[in-house]
């Protein structure tokens, strides 16, 4: 597979998909970011391109997407029952298939804070402008966030917290999205949430959203957990789905 960057000029600013929606200007202003192919592909992100390898996160977003739209929903939270279960290699799929089959624009918001890996995952280099800064009412979306295509803007956080929990618990979180949301208006808000038995963020973090999917690996759960994980989530907010990684048949 051919490596090779979206972008091999990254120093103009993107033309925005809606330069007539509110926020166009803003939008067109975050900076970009270079993506590699190969990497991608090597780390299970199979969505940037249509390949045979994406059409089970496309039907995944096809389906998401219509219940998204007819209940009117926009922000999709997306975690796993405990560590280890897909949840951000789905998270980040499920944005760039969004973004490549919509006019509108998606944002990919990592808050998974105790152990970020989005930056890992993409083959960037370190940063220091962290979502984290934008939960605490510290900076906005302006100054986090970077362009990954058109369609496409992202925030990550770039170094564990462990204090994940009073972050997310706090009034920044709901604060900063809506912010976020009444500036450049994004068709969805993919947000990759901390796991569901692993304390208590993920609990604050799905009070803010207005939809949640499951991901867990097949070989790593009990279905007492994941029983226990769909309960919790459904408490908090709408459950749209459970999927299942990691599955064998003979």
């Amino acid at each position: 597979m051919q490596t090779e960057p979206i972008w091999h000029d990254a120093s103009p600013p993107f033309e925005d998909p809606l330069p007539s929606r509110d926020g166009g200007s803003a939008w067109s202003q975050l900076p970009p970011i270079a993506l590699d192919s190969e990497a991608l592909c090597a780390n299970g992100i199979l969505t940037r391109r249509s390949l045979p390898e994406s059409r089970p996160f496309d039907a995944l977003r096809t389906r998401t997407r219509q219940r998204m739209r007819a209940a009117g929903w926009r922000r999709l939270a997306i975690c796993s029952p405990t560590p280890g279960g897909g949840a951000s290699t789905v998270a980040l799929n499920l944005a760039f298939s969004f973004a490549r089959k919509t006019e509108d624009r998606i944002v990919s918001i990592e808050a998974n804070l105790a152990a970020p890996s989005h930056l890992r995952i993409l083959a960037q280099p370190p940063r220091e402008a962290s979502v984290i800064r934008m939960f605490e009412g510290r900076e906005d979306f302006a100054t986090v966030g970077v362009r990954a295509g058109p369609a496409l803007a992202m925030a990550f956080a770039t170094h564990p917290r462990d204090d994940e929990s009073d972050i997310l618990q706090g009034s920044g979180l709901r604060v900063a999205l809506d912010r976020l949301e009444a500036r450049y208006s994004p068709l969805v808000t993919v947000i990759d949430a901390p796991p569901l038995l692993e304390g208590d963020a993920a609990m604050s973090l799905l009070e803010t959203a207005d939809c949640a999917l499951i991901v867990a690996r097949a070989d790593r759960v009990t279905r007492e957990e994941l029983d226990l994980a769909e309960r919790l989530a459904s408490e908090q907010t709408n459950l749209i789905g459970i999927v299942l990684n990691g599955c064998r048949f003979a």
